[in-house]
Protein backbone atom coordinates (compact mmCIF):
# COMPACT_ATOMS: atom_id res chain seq x y z
CA UNK A 1 0.00 0.00 0.00
CA UNK A 2 1.46 3.47 -1.12
CA UNK A 3 1.45 5.80 1.87
CA UNK A 4 0.86 9.52 1.18
CA UNK A 5 2.79 11.76 3.04
CA UNK A 6 1.68 14.94 3.36
CA UNK A 7 3.73 18.26 4.23
CA UNK A 8 3.08 21.31 5.32
CA UNK A 9 3.28 23.48 2.69
CA UNK A 10 4.11 26.99 4.39
CA UNK A 11 4.86 30.14 1.86
CA UNK A 12 7.50 31.57 1.56
CA UNK A 13 7.80 35.18 0.33
CA UNK A 14 9.18 35.49 -2.66
CA UNK A 15 10.95 38.62 -2.60
CA UNK A 16 13.76 39.96 -0.28
CA UNK A 17 13.34 42.15 2.94
CA UNK A 18 13.21 46.18 2.18
CA UNK A 19 16.72 47.47 1.86
CA UNK A 20 16.70 51.79 1.89
CA UNK A 21 19.62 51.42 -0.02
CA UNK A 22 18.60 49.22 -2.98
CA UNK A 23 15.82 51.55 -2.95
CA UNK A 24 17.71 54.62 -3.40
CA UNK A 25 19.99 53.30 -5.79
CA UNK A 26 17.11 51.83 -8.08
CA UNK A 27 15.17 54.95 -7.99
CA UNK A 28 18.33 57.13 -8.83
CA UNK A 29 19.74 55.05 -11.23
CA UNK A 30 15.67 54.63 -13.31
CA UNK A 31 15.36 58.52 -13.26
CA UNK A 32 18.67 59.27 -14.62
CA UNK A 33 17.77 56.68 -17.10
CA UNK A 34 14.52 58.12 -17.39
CA UNK A 35 15.99 61.62 -18.02
CA UNK A 36 18.04 60.74 -20.30
CA UNK A 37 15.75 58.54 -22.35
CA UNK A 38 13.19 61.33 -22.38
CA UNK A 39 15.80 64.31 -23.35
CA UNK A 40 17.32 62.78 -26.26
CA UNK A 41 14.68 60.58 -27.60
CA UNK A 42 12.39 64.02 -27.20
CA UNK A 43 15.15 65.51 -29.28
CA UNK A 44 15.30 62.97 -31.85
CA UNK A 45 12.01 62.12 -32.83
CA UNK A 46 9.71 65.18 -32.14
CA UNK A 47 12.76 67.64 -32.38
CA UNK A 48 12.10 69.16 -29.44
CA UNK A 49 14.82 71.47 -27.52
CA UNK A 50 16.17 68.82 -24.39
CA UNK A 51 16.35 71.97 -22.31
CA UNK A 52 12.40 72.42 -22.74
CA UNK A 53 12.23 69.37 -20.64
CA UNK A 54 14.14 70.76 -18.15
CA UNK A 55 12.93 73.88 -18.25
CA UNK A 56 9.20 72.17 -17.06
CA UNK A 57 10.24 70.20 -14.44
CA UNK A 58 12.07 73.12 -13.22
CA UNK A 59 9.16 75.12 -13.37
CA UNK A 60 7.56 73.14 -10.96
CA UNK A 61 9.22 74.08 -8.33
CA UNK A 62 10.74 77.75 -9.89
CA UNK A 63 7.28 78.73 -11.02
CA UNK A 64 5.97 79.32 -15.10
CA UNK A 65 8.29 82.39 -15.52
CA UNK A 66 11.02 79.93 -16.67
CA UNK A 67 9.35 78.87 -19.26
CA UNK A 68 9.54 81.43 -21.57
CA UNK A 69 12.97 81.27 -23.50
CA UNK A 70 12.08 77.37 -23.66
CA UNK A 71 14.56 76.79 -25.95
CA UNK A 72 17.91 78.05 -23.94
CA UNK A 73 20.01 76.70 -21.10
CA UNK A 74 20.31 78.06 -18.31
CA UNK A 75 22.45 76.65 -15.55
CA UNK A 76 20.35 77.23 -12.21
CA UNK A 77 17.25 76.07 -14.05
CA UNK A 78 19.13 73.00 -15.24
CA UNK A 79 20.14 71.94 -11.15
CA UNK A 80 16.68 72.58 -10.37
CA UNK A 81 15.44 70.45 -12.48
CA UNK A 82 18.06 67.76 -11.89
CA UNK A 83 17.23 68.09 -8.28
CA UNK A 84 13.73 67.95 -8.64
CA UNK A 85 13.62 65.06 -10.98
CA UNK A 86 15.87 62.72 -8.94
CA UNK A 87 14.23 63.94 -5.64
CA UNK A 88 10.64 62.60 -6.82
CA UNK A 89 12.45 59.55 -7.79
CA UNK A 90 13.53 58.61 -4.79
CA UNK A 91 9.97 59.23 -3.29
CA UNK A 92 8.19 57.24 -5.63
CA UNK A 93 10.69 54.14 -5.77
CA UNK A 94 11.11 53.92 -1.96
CA UNK A 95 6.74 54.12 -2.34
CA UNK A 96 6.67 51.46 -4.64
CA UNK A 97 9.58 49.51 -2.62
CA UNK A 98 7.91 49.45 0.42
CA UNK A 99 4.07 49.01 -0.96
CA UNK A 100 5.11 45.99 -3.69
CA UNK A 101 5.98 42.91 -0.58
CA UNK A 102 2.07 43.67 -0.26
CA UNK A 103 0.48 43.38 -3.67
CA UNK A 104 0.06 40.28 -5.06
CA UNK A 105 2.95 39.08 -7.67
CA UNK A 106 0.23 38.97 -10.83
CA UNK A 107 -0.78 42.59 -10.01
CA UNK A 108 2.70 43.86 -9.34
CA UNK A 109 3.75 42.45 -12.85
CA UNK A 110 0.44 44.16 -14.49
CA UNK A 111 0.66 47.31 -12.96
Amino acid sequence: MVQLHLRNHTRIPVYAPFSAWAALSASVIAGLVFAALALGLGWALHGISPWTSLRMIGAIVLGPAVLLPPDTFDPSVALVAIFTHLTLSIIYGTLLALLMPAVDIAWGTIG
